[in-house]
Parts: C-alpha cells; sequence; structure tokens
C-alpha cells in the first residue's frame, strides 16, 4: 500500500478536505495545519520525511501573498 503524506493550510486541513478522499485508497498521514504559510507547509513535511519513509508526497501551496512572521514573545 502507498504510504502518502500531504501537508498544507486550512484547505488540506478541514475535515471535508481532498486530502481526507485520499484516506479510502491510501494509507495517509495529513499534517497540514489551518492558517499555515507555505514555509511552514514546506518546513513541516521535510521533518516529517525525515522520520519516516513515506513513498509520496503532496504539499498543497498556497497563494504568494501568504508568509510566515516569526514573534518573540520574550521581548
Amino acid at each position: 500500500m502507498i504510504k502518502l503524506i500531504t501537508s498544507g493550510c486550512s484547505f488540506t486541513h478541514a475535515p471535508n478536505s481532498w486530502a481526507n478522499y485520499l484516506k479510502k485508497e491510501y494509507d495517509l498521514t495529513n499534517i497540514a495545519e489551518g492558517g499555515s504559510g507555505n514555509e511552514m507547509s514546506l518546513r513541516n513535511a521535510s521533518l516529517e520525511l525525515l522520520t519516516y519513509p513515506y513513498s509520496h508526497a503532496i504539499i498543497q501551496i498556497s497563494g504568494i501573498n501568504r508568509f510566515e512572521i516569526i514573534i518573540d514573545e520574550k521581548l
């Protein structure tokens, strides 16, 4: 069976998302997070791919205007 990982923003994370339809046919791990930008989606997928040898990966990329801001709360 194909071991598949999906990552992305809320379009992939939602309970009725396109990724959840793949559960019917594949052994799916969905690590998408609502509100995440492209950098976070790619980083999370990269880290997960280092821990398990998935056979396939699908990463949903958001719009170019979506970006990540890191806030240091220790200011």
